[in-house]
């Protein structure tokens, strides 16, 4: 009976209804019902065993491992089914019946196990006059009930009275959870061999001396074990077998426990302050909106101010108008805090065009001003020298009617198009504006030490400057890099900007206050990519109760929607986000703009092409979930069917997130980063996407589809594409069908033609740049000159 034996939980578990216990349930009601079978355990070896109350048949299973035959029964015959599913074992029957009338002939039992069953019944005498009647004569009782009386339950006297009715002897055993230390005396000790005769091998098994904590300073001393809360009973009406006092020890370790108190102490403590600082931000939020008003109400002003100014330019100033205008000007020059040198002097040349007679009787006036002006205003705007990387004219000046409009873009980090998905997105967002005509500066919320986190290369400066090179040739004016850099930047050029668009929660969290403070003007375009909160949430379902996953879900959710009720507009990737955006902020304005792809006609065809590919960025975890799924689930019965065949993974941060001895399987080329992936998507013949958790558009897909390249995923991967499954793309969320997909693309040319052909028009119609360039247009003719 003693060494090791296996615990084999079900494969899928039962849901926890607070009925009965399930293997989802971990902590001390694992513990105690997990003892109680390794007690009963002891006593079933080569008998025949009875389990009621079996439950999803966990238990059950612990006692065939010694047992000749187990029988479990449960009054609820979905639990049944489930159990019947989870150990189809030979020596195992489950069957379907109640506790007061077992679906068994008389005497057909050894062991009778029933715990935790009493407190559900009130029929008792039934239940035990049951038990009696499928035992064989001398069989064996082993059930347990709560010390207190809960429901209907027996407690302490009854419980043994109860019994004795039934059975000639009953021996009684203490049962509580504990968190401590056992010391227990060594088998075969010299002094218990003499206190043989003296102390009865039953009660030197009770003998226990118990010291409990009681508080910070008092320790309880005592014999037995104090305020156990649940009896387990052993009874027959032949002579009771030797019985033990026994300790379940768990896997967990005392301070890997209490790790565990310290981690919910912290995250409650957490919650609490996330909620205090939700409660600041809610102020912060009415405090900056009264900000933004007033400062609306200064800027009226100023405009007042400046009419007057160029009326007055028009017209040959007239001596009672004088003071006037000093006062106007000195008001100014307050105000001109951004103005430069330059600025100031388009501003001394301009009156002096419009009225020089005027202007040499103004100029000591007017010099003293502007000197005063100009003294305030320098340094010059290079204050940000490595961090503000600009290829243009640094000087600045303040024009009424630009040119071009102004936008600023923020991000997490340098916009890198070949490394995430979402960076394509917002690389192919900005070369819209740039062809509409708008000048647009790029701010970056990471400094570039930061940026080892999605660029997995030893030369990052060398990287980071190759990054910049492409968004100059496509445009880009400014790139500026670091909270702080940002902010001074804002502070000197904000009143420029007629456009904020913002990418990601916690940048636009960081910087929405930043942007109503100092770009007063512009209108703010919030692009959360996709629905974070959603994401977590969908891991959540995924994976199981996950305790921070849902913290941090309901966190981002909070901050999400404060960004959403802050913007002007909300943009949206997907219809389905689009509708859950307006279900919990109605009155924000919703757009779709969905991520727009390059159409690459493919040049090779199908018998040119072999193997298969998946790609993604490894930081995101949806994609490590997804290559190990398709991996470890299915990989094997692809490679029994189309031998030779290879899998490609491509990808940046590919070694630093997913285990080497994943990529190690036969078949399995783990190529990483790549800087041109036309050349993978030309030269594979089915593309894989089998993700399971994950918010918004797939870029992947798309980046797929729009190369021709026909594409397997899943109802997660599809979701806001619009696809038809077996024409533009297949669809597959279960792997038999997932792995049949695959085979049939990759074996049957006519269909992958077909699949290859429809899915490239549907790109093309859908998500290509001249498809989504008309809404852009539309949106962003609202802004201000």
């Amino acid at each position: 009976m003693d060494g090791i034996f296996k615990v084999t939980p079900p494969s899928q578990a039962l849901e926890f209804t607070g009925e009965r216990f399930t293997t989802v349930r971990e902590g001390q009601q694992e513990q105690e019902y997990l003892h109680r079978y390794c007690i009963a355990r002891d006593f079933c070896a080569g008998k025949d065993v009875l389990d009621i109350a079996c439950g999803e048949g966990y238990g059950s299973v612990i006692l065939s491992s010694v047992a000749k035959s187990v029988i479990g029964v449960d009054f609820d015959e979905r639990t049944i089914d489930h159990a019947r599913k989870s150990y189809p074992h030979n020596n195992i029957q489950f069957l379907q019946g109640s506790a007061i009338k077992l679906p068994l002939e008389n005497c057909c039992v050894d062991v009778v196990v029933s715990f935790e069953t009493l407190k559900h019944i009130k029929e008792h005498d039934l239940f035990a006059a049951e038990i009696k009647r499928v035992l064989r004569p001398g069989g064996l009782l082993i059930m347990s009930a709560p010390v207190r009386t809960v429901y209907s339950a027996c407690g302490g006297s009854e419980f043994i009275a109860l019994l004795l009715g039934y059975f000639a002897n009953v021996a009684l055993l203490k049962q509580r959870a504990i968190l401590g230390s056992l010391v227990s005396p060594v088998e075969k000790a010299f002094s218990l061999r003499r206190l043989e005769s003296l102390v009865s091998p039953v009660e030197r098994a009770f003998s226990l001396r118990s010291y409990e904590r009681r508080s910070p300073t008092h320790i309880e001393a005592s014999s037995g074990l104090p305020r156990a809360p649940y009896f387990i009973a052993i009874a027959t009406d032949g002579e009771l077998p030797p019985l033990e006092s026994s300790v379940y020890i768990d896997r967990y370790g005392v301070e890997e426990v209490l790790q565990g108190f310290h981690r919910v102490s912290m995250l409650e403590k957490a919650v609490a302050e996330r909620n205090a600082a939700k409660s600041e931000l809610e102020i912060a939020k009415s405090e900056l909106e009264k900000a933004v008003a007033e400062r609306n109400a200064a800027r009226t002003e100023v405009l007042c101010f400046v009419q007057a100014l160029d009326k007055a330019y028009r017209y040959p100033w007239k001596p009672t108008k004088a003071w006037a205008e000093y006062l106007i000007l000195q008001l100014l020059s307050h105000l001109a805090k951004p103005f430069s040198s330059l600025a100031s002097e388009r501003f001394k040349h301009s009156a002096q065009k419009r009225s020089p007679r005027r202007y040499k009787k103004m100029i000591p006036r007017l010099e003293l001003i502007l000197a005063d002006t100009e003294k305030r205003t320098q340094p010059e705007s290079r204050v940000f020298f490595d961090t503000l990387i600009d290829k243009t004219d640094h000087s600045f000046s303040l024009s009424l009617t630009p040119e071009k409009k102004r936008a600023i873009v923020f991000n997490d980090y340098l916009i890198v198009p070949d490394r995430r998905g979402g960076d394509y997105r917002a690389f192919q967002i900005l070369k819209i504006f740039l062809e509409l005509g708008w000048e647009v500066d790029l701010a970056v919320l990471c400094d570039r030490k930061k940026h080892a986190a999605i660029i997995d290369e030893p030369d990052l400066e060398e990287k980071l400057k190759s990054y910049q090179e492409l968004l100059w040739e496509i445009g880009i004016k400014r790139i500026i890099f670091g909270e702080e850099n940002i902010k001074e930047f804002l502070s000197q050029q904000g009143l420029c900007y007629s456009l904020a668009y913002v990418f990601y929660p916690r940048v636009a969290y960081q910087f929405i206050p930043l942007i109503r403070y100092y770009a007063i003007n512009a209108k703010l375009f919030y692009d959360p990519v996709d629905l974070t909160f959603l994401r977590l949430e969908r891991k959540a379902a995924h994976v199981g109760k996950d305790l921070l996953v849902d913290e941090e879900a309901k966190a981002i959710k909070k901050i999400d929607i404060l960004n959403f009720l802050s913007s002007d507009l909300v943009i949206a990737i997907t219809e389905e986000e689009k509708e859950k955006i307006e279900e919990i902020a109605s009155q924000c304005r919703v757009e779709v703009i969905p991520n727009i792809h390059e159409i690459h006609k493919p040049s090779s065809l199908w018998e040119d092409r072999k193997g298969i590919l998946f790609l993604g960025y490894y930081g995101h975890e949806p994609n490590v979930d997804a290559l190990k799924y398709f991996i470890s689930e299915m990989w094997d019965k692809i490679q029994e069917r189309l031998p030779g065949c290879s899998l490609e993974v491509v990808g940046s941060c590919l070694k630093e997130y997913v285990p080497k001895e994943l990529l190690s399987r036969p078949g399995i080329q783990p190529i990483g980063y790549v800087r041109y992936l036309v050349p993978y998507l030309e030269k594979a013949r089915v593309f894989v996407a089998p993700l399971r958790f994950g918010a918004g558009m797939k870029g992947k897909i798309g980046m797929a589809m729009a190369s021709g390249l026909p594409v397997v995923t899943t109802s997660i991967g599809a979701e806001g594409m619009k696809l038809e499954n077996g024409k533009t793309a297949f669809i597959c969320d279960d792997k038999e069908g997932f792995v049949q997909a695959v085979i049939r693309l990759y074996e049957d040319k006519e269909l992958w033609e077909n699949v290859s052909q429809a899915g490239l028009k549907h790109m093309e119609a859908h998500f290509s740049q001249s498809a989504v360039k008309e809404t852009l247009r539309r949106l962003l003719s609202f802004c201000p000159v």
